[in-house]
């Protein structure tokens, strides 16, 4: 199994998945993404009047990693845009990965697998129709990152990479 990681056929895959999330990215990033305007305000960039509203409460009550790391993003210089296309990226690139791993699992066929999950994320089909808001592109960046890095972790189960999945599993279970 070690070979098809290192395969060129492989690396070949995931340099095209990095160039089409990057292409996707560019023209859904129009997107605010909830998790910057959180840490927007956790940063203090932007000062609220009031300390006992609802969104104060929430923000500095719930502790997720994305806000931590957009936080320490955000002092370092980072803008809210490049903070939206990042998140929009991550998320787009994980999707692609995951939906292209487990097809790759199932079907056996390089070509077939990209088309799939170029199709899927085009398509912007949504492959489940949940209470909490779980689509490809949303402004929902928990929901959002938390459905991607799930379906990338089945993939990554489906080709029998256990250790990246288990590492994948603990980070999203910090990320909500």
């Amino acid at each position: 199994m070690r070979k098809f990681f290192f395969s060129n056929k492989f690396v070949s895959s995931i340099i095209f998945i990095i160039f089409v999330s990057l292409v996707v990215t560019f023209f859904n990033s129009n997107i605010e993404q909830r998790a910057v305007n959180a840490s927007l305000y956790l940063s203090e960039t932007v000062i609220s009047s009031n300390d006992l509203s609802l969104l104060n409460l929430v923000f500095s009550n719930s502790y997720t990693s994305i806000y931590q790391i957009l936080i320490i993003l955000i002092k370092l210089g980072f803008s809210p845009e490049k903070l939206n296309f990042l998140i929009l990226f991550l998320s787009t690139s994980m999707n692609l990965t995951g939906i292209y791993l487990i097809s790759r699992a199932l079907l056996k066929n390089e070509i077939l697998s990209l088309s799939i999950a170029i199709f899927l994320i085009m398509t912007q089909l949504n492959l489940g129709d949940l209470d909490y808001p779980v689509l490809i592109f949303s402004e929902h960046s928990n929901g959002m990152l938390g459905s991607s890095l799930s379906v990338l972790i089945l993939g990554l189960v489906g080709n029998r990479f256990f250790r990246t999945a288990i590492i994948c599993c603990l980070i999203n279970i910090s990320m909500h």
